[in-house]
């Protein structure tokens, strides 16, 4: 099933502060309107493949790069600046999301 990216999409995405949106052109369609929404807004729509950071096939949810974007971003948001080591978070992120898939 191919992932639909409208300029809806592409709002809401800049309305949760995300900088970028997966769109492998195998799995994402992306509208015209949505291309030049975008471009307006300053996110970039990455052409690069997706890859789930869990890899079981029976996992209950795809777990993306996106997910584990979104998930970093609102817990720095949260974090004293102190606090902020991105590598660690998203190290972290992936290893809950990925229990959480099983």
């Amino acid at each position: 099933m191919r992932k639909l990216i409208s300029a809806l999409t592409v709002e809401q995405a800049h309305k949760n502060g995300l900088k970028e949106l997966a769109a492998a052109p195998k799995t994402t369609m992306v509208t015209d309107e949505a291309r030049t929404k975008a471009r307006e807004l300053g996110i970039r729509l990455v052409e690069a493949a997706a890859e789930p950071v869990s890899t079981q096939k029976d996992s209950k949810i795809e777990i993306s790069e996106n997910l584990v974007r979104l998930v970093v971003e609102k817990v720095i948001d949260r974090l004293p600046p102190e606090k902020r080591q991105l590598d660690i978070i998203k190290e972290v992120t992936a290893e809950v999301l990925s229990e959480y898939a099983k």
